[in-house]
């Protein structure tokens, strides 16, 4: 029990940026996982230290987690765990621009379809991948469609995610007005849960489409 609520705490910790304390509260619990043989605790905690690290831009080490993580999910065979993890590397490979592994990792968990998150997920996923190699019109579709999964659930963080993404796409067609409207909407969902990573990252995008219409005042801020 001590375990599991060490893990709660450290992916709250992580949710708020505070990575120095989620290490230290993941790591503690996976200590207690592991001293316990709970097999399915370990690769919880692991997962998480991994998508830390992920978050950190610390490649070796992400893919080292999750790819031990992998191991001992698929040894167990719950197909639920199999696929977050794989999209958890397909993001690693995202930001290593390996986008073919990328989409191949995404497609496999999409494939496996536990449950609609995880479906969610793994359309936003290939729509980051679509977005990269300039295909914004198949990157929306697969946006749009994790989007109303992520709404149905009622996970507004997961919505505040691809509300970015979709930004993302109508700033790459030159349609300002929506981005930004997009980029306010997953920044509103962002501060009133407290999710400092997904705020850094809007606020980036908004900074970025400032510069596209040369407001650099705006941009600065």
């Amino acid at each position: 029990e001590l375990a599991k609520v060490l893990q709660g705490a450290g992916r709250l910790a992580q949710v708020q940026a505070d990575y120095a304390a989620a290490r230290g509260l993941l790591d503690e619990g996976l200590a207690i996982m592991r001293q316990c043989g709970d097999r399915a605790g370990v690769t919880s905690s692991l997962n998480s230290l991994g998508t830390v690290a992920l978050e950190q831009g610390d490649f070796a080490s992400a893919r080292k987690l999750l790819e031990e993580t992998l191991a001992i999910v698929r040894d167990l065979g719950d197909r639920g765990p199999i696929a977050d993890v794989l999209c958890n590397l397909g993001n690693l490979a995202y930001y290593q621009c390996d986008y073919s592994s990328a989409r191949a990792l995404f497609e496999e968990c999409l494939e496996i379809g536990q449950n609609q998150q995880l479906i969610a997920s793994a359309l936003n996923g290939l729509g980051i991948v679509a977005c990269a190699q300039c295909d914004f019109h198949q990157a929306r579709a697969l946006y749009e469609k994790g989007l109303a999964i992520m709404r149905d659930l009622g996970d507004r963080g997961g919505a505040a995610v691809i509300l970015s993404n979709l930004g993302d796409v109508d700033r790459e067609l030159g349609n300002a007005v929506n981005a930004q409207a997009l980029y306010l909407e997953s920044m509103a969902i962002s501060r009133k849960l407290g999710d400092q990573r997904g705020l850094s990252d809007t606020l980036c995008s908004l900074g970025e489409l400032a510069l596209d219409q040369d407001d650099f005042a705006r941009a600065r801020q």
